[in-house]
């Protein structure tokens, strides 16, 4: 029960930090696949909403290990995997700006 309302918390943080990220188009997400997102592209608050998304997806994610099947165990593999990803792009996004600065 404590498990089930851990994860109703986090899919509701979820869907609050999905609203404040940027909206992008089917053909704007294919090019952010191949070239990357542009750090100009964001302003702060969508910044912050992306930091915000994937600290909640590694937090869902280390929940899902806790179920315990190997079908849950492939699932928060690929949520943390996720979650790296958009550290990783919101890092280099931070450098680019602090680039642009200097």
């Amino acid at each position: 029960k404590d498990m089930d309302n851990a994860m109703m918390s986090l899919r509701e943080a979820l869907h609050i930090c999905q609203r404040f990220r940027r909206k992008t188009s089917i053909m704007e997400s294919l090019a952010n696949l191949w070239y990357g997102q542009a750090a100009d592209n964001l302003t702060e608050e969508e910044m912050h909403a992306e930091l915000c998304y994937a600290e909640v997806l590694m937090q869902k994610a280390a929940l899902t290990f806790l179920d315990e099947s190997i079908i849950s165990f492939i699932k928060a593999g690929m949520g943390m995997r996720s979650s790296y990803q958009i550290y990783k792009n919101c890092q280099d996004m931070e450098n680019a700006t602090c680039n642009e600065e200097t």
